[in-house]
């Protein structure tokens, strides 16, 4: 637990930690008003009992001749109006704690969604192209949430803490022997507790963070693929990997509950016990119970707040070992998670010799790729070695070569997706991999599979920038560029239709069209096609790829594909194969 609230320190912001001390400081506060509001009850009751005390206690016999008091019923009035006005201050002090301390957590919550969001997206493609993405999503969504959760329980755990040191002050002061009786039970069922059931928690923290991740994952799974799922009848599959992910995850949720309410019910049982068996002692003593009502009275009421928040305690360090794993994931992507590539490694220059860098520095716009290797992370074999070759300006240039041999690797080498482990990919005597934000602008690209919102065909188009942002200038001419104007004319809705979660809605050319249409919308110098026909009929490519190669010589167009139709307008063609690149046309 110790080294969970480490990592916890270490992922708060100095403003977020200064403002959780402020916090901390006015838990106390409210804490001690909860202890004097309980040691007023204890005067008032005895005058009530025995108005004669007024004589006999030194300290209420003080504070009503200090005060001026003549009478008994003005005194019990007053006290009684004190002790009123002091639950209702309490009462809203409180209250504007609990609504300042939540308020905080809650807004604490988001800029860590968004931080951890950023750092995660500042990762290159490599590293999310080997993880899950419900994992991803777990840690930015529900690991966020339940570390919150674990401050909350931190912030609870403390109020119950110096609640309980308050009250047990107060009650050591009245009754010491069944004060102390108390406590010593009291801690006893708490320690034995939490070291019997400790492990036990942190594995279920474990195992229902594992179940989240499972239950998101089928559903991904089953949902993104339902036109498979349906075709092949696999409804069954996916509802069952959900259902034994769910039932653990319902199974861990219940034994966290369980284990949490175990705590009240022994310490209530063994302390209240306890107690009354030592009140049964004391009068079995021939102890005058009517001297001990007003002790009573206070004992019972404190009793009632001390040992359920003793309880609670218990309670809240069971939640900060159940959320211990979702604060190690927050940890591990914000400071131990690590990008395959080293961005580092890749320079402008590359090592290369002086004269190298000076032809590299030329303000040309062809795209030059220089002495590149490439492999995969976390494999052995280069799938590209020493490739050189250059791309013209304003030609359209095709790669080709049988699957897996790395026509896509090197067009993502080219975007900059994926960065070389030595040589270079430049353009305007720049490195493309040290140059991302410019390069992007330049290039357009469209894949094999369009990743299409569930918004509308302008959002769609313009993809990733603000509605009063986008130009439908801009919007109208890349549709037209893409051959869907006419359409998008012809539907009700127009560009305000809503294409469904991944374009469901539209046929596969429509699809294949708003990928162009995105591609053309910053009308771009550079043009990328990876595979972007090949899911389509024969009819349907040749009029996709009219709309692309009206583009050609206007723009340099590289083209990945395997039907040779496809290509057989392109000024030059590359052969993929055994790791090389060589020129075929």
């Amino acid at each position: 637990m110790v080294h969970a609230l480490k990592r916890l320190h270490r992922i708060l912001d100095r403003g977020t930690k200064a403002r959780l001390v402020i916090l901390l400081a006015a838990i106390i506060i409210g804490s001690f008003l909860e202890m004097l509001t309980l040691a007023l009850i204890s005067p008032l009751v005895s005058v009530l009992m025995d108005p004669s005390i007024v004589q006999t206690n030194r300290y209420i016999a003080w504070a009503f001749v200090f005060f001026g008091f003549t009478s008994i019923h003005t005194f019990l009035a007053t006290l009684t109006l004190v002790l009123s006005a002091m639950y209702i201050f309490r009462g809203l002090y409180l209250y504007a704690v609990i609504r300042i301390q939540y308020r905080f957590i809650a807004l604490r919550q988001a800029s860590l969604y968004a931080r951890l969001l950023s750092k995660l997206l500042g990762f290159s493609y490599s590293y999310h192209a080997r993880r899950n993405v419900a994992d991803t999503l777990r840690v930015v969504v529900q690991d966020v949430s339940q570390l919150f959760q674990m401050i909350v329980s931190v912030l609870m755990l403390l109020t119950d803490f110096f609640v309980a040191l308050f009250i047990t002050v107060l009650l050591l002061i009245v009754s010491p022997l069944m004060t102390l009786m108390i406590v010593v039970l009291a801690s006893l069922c708490v320690l034995i507790y939490l070291y019997v059931f400790r492990n036990r928690m942190q594995i279920i923290g474990e195992k229902y963070r594992d179940a989240w991740i499972g239950m998101t994952k089928s559903v991904n799974q089953g949902i993104g693929g339902i036109k498979e799922v349906k075709q092949l009848n696999r409804e069954d599959y996916f509802y069952r990997v959900f259902k034994t992910a769910s039932d653990v995850f319902a199974k861990m949720f219940s034994q966290q509950r369980v284990l949490n309410a175990m705590p009240r019910l022994i310490i209530e049982s063994v302390c209240f016990g306890g107690a009354f068996t030592l009140l049964g002692v004391f009068m079995l003593g021939g102890v005058d119970i009517a001297t001990l009502v007003p002790q009573l009275s206070l004992f019972v009421l404190a009793a009632f707040r001390l040992l359920p928040a003793v309880s609670r305690i218990a309670g809240h360090v069971n939640d900060i070992i159940f959320n211990k794993a979702s604060v190690n994931a927050v940890y591990k992507s914000l400071f131990e998670e690590s990008d395959p590539v080293n961005h580092e490694a890749v320079s402008d220059t590359n090592a290369f010799s002086s004269a190298t860098r000076e032809h590299f520095t030329e303000a040309t716009n062809n795209i030059t790729i220089h002495n590149i290797d490439f492999q995969y992370p976390l494999t052995h074999a280069l799938v590209l070695e020493n490739v050189n070759f250059i791309i013209p300006e304003k030609k359209s240039v095709a790669f080709i070569g049988s699957s897996g041999v790395g026509k896509t690797t090197i067009v993502d080498l080219i975007l900059g997706v994926l960065t070389p482990d030595s040589g270079g990919v430049f353009y305007g005597g720049k490195s493309v991999h040290h140059n991302r934000g410019e390069w992007s602008k330049l290039v357009g690209y469209i894949p094999q599979q369009i990743y299409l919102l569930d918004e509308s065909i302008r959002e769609n188009v313009a993809f990733g920038i603000d509605r009063e942002k986008i130009d439908e200038t801009k919007i109208w001419k890349a549709l037209e560029q893409a051959q869907l104007a006419d359409f998008v004319r012809s539907i009700p809705d127009g560009l305000d239709t809503i294409v469904g979660d991944r374009g469901v809605r539209l046929s596969g050319g429509q699809r294949q069209r708003v990928g162009i249409a995105r591609a053309m919308y910053e009308d771009p110098p550079i043009l990328v096609l990876d595979e972007a026909t090949s899911s389509l009929d024969n009819e349907t490519e040749k009029a996709v790829m009219d709309a692309v190669m009206g583009f050609q010589g206007n723009k340099t167009m590289l083209i990945v594909a395997h039907r040779l139709s496809t290509i057989e307008h392109c000024d030059i063609v590359y052969r993929v194969e055994g790791k090389k690149i060589t020129r075929e046309k």
